[in-house]
C-alpha cells in the first residue's frame, strides 16, 4: 500500500501544471514524508533479502548528504561573518542597520530547494526498498508507460482541437507547440521521453523473450506473433502515441536528448549477456523506420525548429556566459542553493530579458548556487548511480532491462540539462527520482541483494 500511494503520487505530479507551483510540491514534500515514516514503521515486515545492504550504496548516499548539510549550513546565520555572502554586509550598510547574514542571499529559497532535493530523495529510497521485488518494478514500469501515455494522449487532443488550454487554463506561451499539462514544451518533451524509454524497454524485453535461442525460425516468429497481438500492440501504441506527442512539442533539445537516451538504452540492452545480436537488429530497425516516419508526418515545423538558429540560442548562450562571471565570484560557497535568479540578477545585462529566473543549464546554475566542489560531489553520487546501472546490465542474467532503463533516463536527462532545466521540473525530477530507484534495485545480482 505504502508503495502504490506512491506510484499514485508520480502519476498524479505532472497534472498540477507539473507541480511547479509552492502548494503543488510541498503537498508532494509532505505526502513523500508521511510514506518515508510508514515505511520505517512497517520495514520488520518487510523481507530482509529485499533490503540492500547500505555499504553498496555507501558512496552516492555519503556524497548526498554532504551536499544537503552542505545546503543546509548555507543558510546558518551563525557561521562566522567571513563566510557570508558580501551582499548582506553592503545591504547592511546602504541601510545602517544590523543584519544577519548566511552563505546564501535567500535562506527561504535555500530552504525549499532542499526540502525538494530531499523529497526526491525519498521518493528515490523508497523505491529502491520496494522495488528489490521484480513484481512491484514491473509494475512501476508499467505505471509509468500508462502514465506517459495518459498525458501524451491529453496532449495530442488539446493540440489536434486546436482549445490552447493547459486543463481548464488558457496558454500563456508555446502557443503552438504540444506541452500536455506542462507550461514548457521542453519541460514536457523530457517526461515523454521518459516514457518513451520504458515502453522501448518493454517492446526489447518481449522480443528478446520470444527470440530466446534453441528456438527454429518459425517458432520465434509464432511467439512473438503471440505475444504482440496479446499485449505487445499495446507497447507500440503507446510507444506511436507518445513519439508523436514528442514530435510536436517542437523541442529540439528534447528531441535530441531522447534519441540519445534510447541509443544509450539499446546499447545497454546489446551488451548485456544472452541479448543475440537479432534481438538488438529486430528491435533498433523499426524503431528507426518508425521515427523516421514520424518526423516525416509532422510537417514542416519540427523540421525548421530542428535546423533554424533563433535568438532563444544567442540569449542562452550570453547567459552561459554571465553565469560563468557569477561563478567565478562565488566558486567555493556559492550564492545559496535555490537562488539562481536573485543572483543572477546582479550580472544580468541587457541583452537578455528583464526576467531570467533560470540558467538553462542545471550544470551552471547548480555551480553557482551550491560552489563548484558540492556540485561536483553532488555529480559523484549521481555518477556512482549510473555506473551501478551500467555494472547491473552487464552482470544480471535476468531483468536486465530495469538498469538499462536507468541509463538510458539518465542520459536523457542529464544531456537535457546541458541546454534546459527540465531536471529543476518537480514532476520531471520526482519520475526520474523514480525509475533511478527501480533501476538500482533491479542492478543487484538476486544472490547478491541481501
Amino acid at each position: 500500500m505504502i508503495f502504490r500511494l506512491l506510484l499514485v503520487l508520480i502519476a498524479l505530479l505532472p497534472l498540477p501544471i507539473a507541480s511547479v507551483y509552492p502548494w503543488t510540491w510541498s503537498a508532494m514534500a509532505v505526502v513523500v514524508a508521511f510514506l518515508l515514516i510508514a515505511f520505517v514503521a512497517s520495514i520488520r515486515s518487510i523481507d530482509a533479502r529485499h533490503l540492500p545492504r547500505l555499504r553498496r550504496l555507501a558512496l552516492p548516499v555519503l556524497s548526498f548528504f554532504v551536499v544537503a548539510f552542505f545546503a543546509a549550513l548555507q543558510m546558518d546565520t551563525h557561521l562566522p561573518a567571513k563566510f557570508h555572502n558580501p551582499l548582506w554586509q553592503a545591504t547592511a550598510d546602504s541601510l545602517n542597520i544590523s543584519i544577519k547574514g548566511a552563505i546564501s542571499i535567500a535562506p527561504d529559497e535555500t530552504g525549499s530547494a532542499l526540502m525538494r532535493l530531499l523529497t526526491y530523495a525519498g521518493i528515490f529510497w523508497i523505491a529502491l526498498h520496494y522495488c528489490r521485488s521484480p513484481k512491484l518494478a514491473r509494475q512501476t514500469i508499467y505505471v509509468l508507460v500508462a502514465t506517459g501515455f495518459a498525458y501524451a494522449t491529453y496532449g495530442l487532443f488539446i493540440e489536434l482541437t486546436q482549445s490552447r488550454l493547459i486543463l481548464w487554463f488558457d496558454k500563456t506561451s508555446y502557443m503552438t507547440d504540444l506541452t500536455s499539462t506542462f507550461v514548457n514544451r521542453n519541460s514536457y518533451a523530457t517526461y515523454a521521453g521518459f516514457g518513451l524509454v520504458c515502453c522501448t524497454a518493454l517492446l526489447l524485453e518481449l522480443i528478446n523473450n520470444a527470440q530466446r535461442t534453441g528456438l527454429t525460425p518459425r517458432e520465434r516468429t509464432l511467439r512473438l506473433t503471440q505475444a504482440m497481438t496479446e499485449h505487445g500492440w499495446l507497447f507500440v501504441v503507446a510507444w506511436l502515441v507518445m513519439s508523436t506527442a514528442l514530435l510536436f512539442t517542437h523541442s529540439r533539445a528534447g528531441l535530441a536528448s531522447t534519441v540519445l537516451g534510447l541509443v544509450a538504452l539499446l546499447a545497454t540492452f546489446a551488451a548485456a549477456p544472452g541479448t543475440p545480436i537479432r534481438v538488438f537488429l529486430a528491435t533498433a530497425t523499426p524503431l528507426l523506420i518508425a521515427g523516421i516516419a514520424l518526423l516525416a508526418f509532422s510537417g514542416e515545423v519540427v523540421t525548421e525548429r530542428l535546423i533554424e538558429t533563433d535568438i532563444e540560442n544567442v540569449g542562452r548562450l550570453r547567459a552561459y556566459e554571465l553565469s560563468l562571471e557569477a561563478i567565478a565570484a562565488n566558486p567555493l560557497f556559492g550564492t545559496g542553493y535555490g537562488t539562481f535568479e536573485d543572483a543572477f540578477h546582479a550580472y544580468r545585462d541587457e541583452t537578455l530579458p528583464a526576467v531570467f529566473d533560470k540558467a538553462h543549464n542545471t550544470y551552471l546554475e547548480n555551480a553557482l548556487e551550491l560552489g563548484i566542489p558540492a556540485v561536483a560531489i553532488l555529480l559523484v553520487s549521481l555518477g556512482t548511480l549510473l555506473v551501478q546501472c551500467v555494472i547491473g546490465a552487464r552482470s544480471r542474467r535476468r531483468d536486465t532491462v530495469y538498469p538499462c532503463i536507468g541509463v538510458g533516463a539518465t542520459v536523457l536527462l542529464a544531456a537535457h540539462s546541458l541546454v534546459d532545466f527540465s531536471a529543476q521540473i518537480p514532476a520531471v525530477a520526482a519520475t526520474y527520482a523514480l525509475i533511478m530507484g527501480v533501476a538500482v534495485a533491479q542492478s543487484w545480482r538476486t544472490s547478491k541483494a541481501s
